[in-house]
């Protein structure tokens, strides 16, 4: 029942709803069974055509709840709400295999019963990956794999016996980029509409040490306020005495440091992020605003602190 995604509710003492059709039901067929007494069938093929007939008179002439017979209340039924059983062989192999394993190769393809698949998420190669038989869109099958769940087609075949979908001989194909690498491009593009660039090329180079002086281990947290095309303000959190040191873009010149003290809502300490915007946020904060993460905060939950920037 289960893989064929019915949701089996039993009969429970107190819910005779959860019977009174079938028993309604019984009572029609009782009325069929009672004539076999006066007129006996000559085979299984007659008993078989009075059985449908007698169906067919039953659900045309009998209404249900005095509103309309079963024949035409089935015509409501939607394309949406109307399954189609499937055939007897799915049958056997839903029970006999309800959920599949399979190990996905480096392009992402699996086969089941004979058909490839293609996994669309690239983290799959070379890991395992579980297979449902989809009851009513085989021989689609359903693709378990790191809490995602995908209907996956039969990738069709060419006369040698070949997936079609392959890259031709002599061209180059590129793969899909990943959800990660998604989010990276998403996250780069915004960044730089905001006037922040990052191509990941450059020398790396020391520009602010841990000196307990500017900077306390650990160092948790940066945001950045740009200004121009390279100006602006770097924010560090100074985690080991719960500070926060400001430097001047692009040189990063020390500014200063500064805490956010305890006031209506408390202090900040051992903060592990941050964010900084310089815009204008209405009038509590028109030159900007801070937010730091405050990691203590008993007997309450960790919550955060806003401040604002030109301040």
């Amino acid at each position: 029942m289960e893989a064929l995604r019915i949701d089996l509710q039993l009969h429970m003492p107190g819910n005779p709803r959860a019977k009174g059709a079938i028993e309604g039901l019984m009572h029609y067929i009782n009325t069929f069974e009672s004539g076999l007494k006066f007129q006996r069938p000559s085979g299984l093929d007659e008993l078989n055509r009075w059985a449908l007939d007698w169906c067919i008179w039953v659900n045309a002439e009998k209404k249900m709840r005095g509103v309309a017979p079963r024949s035409n209340m089935w015509s409501n039924i939607t394309a949406q709400q109307l399954r189609l059983c499937p055939e007897e062989e799915l049958y056997r192999l839903l029970i006999k295999e309800p959920t599949i394993t399979r190990i996905a190769d480096g392009s992402r393809l699996i086969s089941v019963d004979n058909r490839h698949y293609q996994i669309p998420d690239s983290m799959a190669a070379g890991q395992k990956v579980n297979v449902v038989r989809h009851p009513y869109e085989y021989p689609n099958v359903e693709v378990h794999f790191n809490g995602n769940v995908w209907l996956c087609e039969p990738i069709p075949e060419d006369i040698y016996g070949r997936v079609s979908n392959g890259t031709p001989y002599g061209e180059y194909k590129t793969p899909k980029y990943t959800e990660t690498q998604k989010a990276k491009t998403e996250m780069e593009g915004k960044a730089e509409s905001w006037g922040i660039t990052w191509k990941g090329t450059g020398d790396k180079r020391m520009v602010a040490p841990i000196d307990n002086k500017l900077l306390v281990a650990d160092l948790e947290g940066l945001a950045i306020a740009p200004e121009g095309d390279n100006g602006g303000y770097l924010v560090a959190s100074s985690q080991g005495d719960n500070a926060y040191a400001v430097f001047r873009l692009p040189d990063m010149t020390p500014v200063g440091r500064f805490r956010i003290a305890a006031g209506t809502f408390g202090s900040t300490e051992e903060t592990d992020g941050i964010e900084l915007d310089n815009r204008d946020f209405g009038p509590d904060f028109p030159g900007g605003i801070f937010i730091a993460q405050d990691g203590v905060n008993p007997p309450a939950a960790q919550n955060f602190k806003y401040a604002r920037w030109d301040e």
